[in-house]
C-alpha cells in the first residue's frame, strides 16, 4: 500500500537510503493475521474504535483494577493494539486482538497485576494449543524482578511467544525487568533516520529494533481519533505484529 506511515513503510523495506520519503508497505490479503490471537497485556482498549473492525475481544482485568472494568482510561494499550493489528495503523491487519489490562488509567500498574495478567495469558493459551499467538508487554520497570521474569519464563517455556519493550531510560536492558527475560523477543525503537532513539534502552539484551520515535497510533476519544507517541512501547508492537503475520502464512496444525 502507499502512503503508509512511516513506521509500516520501514518494516518492509531492505533499502532505506531515501529515510522517511518512503511510503510503502508492502502486505498480503491473504496472509495478514488471519487466524492469530494477538494478546495486549496493557491498559486495555478502545474497542469501538475504527481501526479494529470489530477484532477486539476482552479477555482479562486484573483484580486490582476491576473497579474499572473493560475499558481504557489511560490510552497506552489502544494505540499498543492498533500498531500491532490495526486497519491502518497496524501490521496484522486481520489478526484477532485480546486485551488484557493490568495497568490504570494513569499507565502504571502493581507488579502483582503484571504477574496475575502473565499468568492468566499462560493459562489461557495452554487451553488453546491450537491456536497461533502472540503477546505484546509494552511496560517495564528500572530494575529486576524475579517473581514476573519467573512468570514470563514458565509461560516461554510452555510455548508462549512474548514480545517485550525494551526501555525507554538510555540504560542497559540487561537491569530491567522484564526486558531482561533472555527467551522473550526484546524490543529496541529507532527513529526514521534508521538510528536508535535517544530515549531507548540498548546493550545485550535486546534481540531487534524496530520503529518507535513519532509514531502515530488509535487514540481513545472517538472512533477515529488519533495520536502520536515515542517509546519502545510502540516499537515493540510493530514486532508482535509481524510475528502475526508470519504465523499466519504457516499451515495449521
Amino acid at each position: 500500500a502507499s502512503g503508509a506511515l512511516w513506521g509500516l513503510a520501514r518494516i518492509t523495506s531492505t533499502d532505506w537510503s531515501i529515510g522517511n520519503l518512503r511510503t510503502e508497505f508492502e502486505y498480503s490479503e491473504m496472509n495478514n493475521g488471519q487466524g492469530v490471537d494477538v494478546y495486549i497485556i496493557d491498559t486495555g482498549i478502545y474497542e469501538g474504535h475504527d481501526d479494529f473492525g470489530g477484532r477486539v475481544t476482552w479477555g482479562y482485568v486484573t483484580k486490582g483494577l476491576r473497579n474499572e472494568g473493560r475499558v481504557d482510561l489511560n490510552g497506552h494499550g489502544t494505540m499498543v493494539a492498533s500498531l500491532a493489528a490495526g486497519r491502518v495503523y497496524g501490521v496484522a491487519k486481520k489478526a484477532n486482538i485480546i486485551a488484557v489490562k493490568c495497568m490504570d488509567r494513569s499507565g502504571t500498574g502493581s507488579v502483582g497485576d503484571m504477574i496475575e495478567a502473565v499468568e492468566w495469558v499462560h493459562k489461557q493459551i495452554n487451553t488453546k494449543k491450537e491456536r497461533k499467538h502472540v503477546v505484546n508487554m509494552s511496560f517495564g520497570m528500572g530494575g529486576p524482578n524475579l517473581i514476573l521474569e519467573e512468570a514470563i519464563q514458565a509461560a516461554i517455556n510452555d510455548g508462549v511467544t512474548f514480545v517485550i519493550a525494551a526501555g525507554n531510560s538510555a540504560e542497559d536492558t540487561c537491569e530491567t525487568a522484564p526486558a531482561k527475560v533472555s527467551a522473550a523477543i526484546t524490543v529496541a525503537a529507532s527513529n526514521s533516520n534508521d538510528e536508535l532513539a535517544y530515549f531507548t534502552n540498548a546493550g545485550p539484551c535486546i534481540n531487534i529494533v524496530a520503529p518507535g520515535e513519532n509514531v502515530i497510533g488509535a487514540d481513545i476519544h472517538s472512533p477515529n481519533s488519533t495520536q502520536v507517541h515515542s517509546g519502545t512501547s510502540f516499537a515493540a508492537p510493530y514486532v508482535a505484529g509481524v510475528i502475526g503475520v508470519y504465523l499466519s502464512s504457516l499451515p495449521d496444525t
